[in-house]
C-alpha cells in the first residue's frame, strides 16, 4: 500500500515542509492501523481503478479516472489539479481545460471534438514539481502514476472485423 504525500507543500525542491508533516503523518498512522494492526474498518489509501476514455470518433469532451478506496469522494481545496496528458514522446499536451469531481471520478474536461493523438497517456502528478491538490474525504492523497495508456486502437479499416484463414489450397 503507497501512502501519498504528491499533494503536500514543499520546502524547497524535494522536502515536504515542516507543516505538511503532520498531514503526513496521520496518512501513515492510518495505514499502519490497517496493515499493523488489523483495523478492517480503516479503508486502505486510494488507488487508481480505470482510465475510461470516450470512442475517438464519437468524443464527448472529457475522460474519466475512476479510483477505489475513496471514502466520502474526491476532494479538492480549490481547483482540482494534477492531471497531465503526455504525447507518444514525452511532450505535454495541453488540453485539460477542466477538472470535476464525482463521487469516486475525477472528469478531466477538454474540447468538444478534440481527438487526441495515437499514443496520448495521461498521469497524474506528473513533472518535477506538480501541483496536485486531491484528496478523498479523509484526507489522503490520490496516488502519483507514470504516464499510463488509456486509448482503445481504431480499426483502420473497419470493414475487417475478422480475420479468416484457410488451408493452402494447391495449385492445379
Amino acid at each position: 500500500e503507497t501512502v501519498s504525500a504528491v499533494d503536500l507543500p514543499l520546502d524547497d525542491n524535494i522536502h515536504i515542509s515542516a507543516t505538511a508533516f503532520p498531514v503526513l503523518a496521520a496518512r501513515l498512522a492510518r495505514a499502519a492501523d490497517r496493515l499493523v494492526y488489523g483495523n478492517r474498518r480503516e479503508a486502505p489509501m486510494p488507488a487508481l481503478k480505470a482510465i475510461i476514455s470516450p470512442h475517438p470518433k464519437k468524443s464527448p469532451g472529457h475522460i474519466d479516472v475512476v479510483f477505489a478506496s475513496v471514502p466520502g469522494g474526491l476532494r479538492s481545496a480549490g481547483e482540482p489539479r494534477g492531471f497531465t496528458l503526455v504525447d507518444a514522446e514525452g511532450g505535454v499536451i495541453p488540453s485539460i481545460f477542466k477538472t470535476t469531481l464525482h463521487g469516486d471520478t475525477a472528469r478531466l474536461h477538454f474540447h468538444q471534438g478534440l481527438i487526441l493523438p495515437w499514443g496520448t497517456r495521461l498521469a497524474y502528478g506528473h513533472g518535477r514539481m506538480p501541483v496536485c491538490t486531491i484528496t478523498d474525504a479523509r484526507g489522503c492523497a490520490l496516488p502519483a502514476f507514470a504516464p499510463r495508456s488509456f486509448l482503445k486502437p481504431n480499426a483502420f479499416s473497419p470493414f475487417c472485423i475478422v480475420w479468416r484463414v484457410s488451408a493452402i489450397v494447391a495449385a492445379p
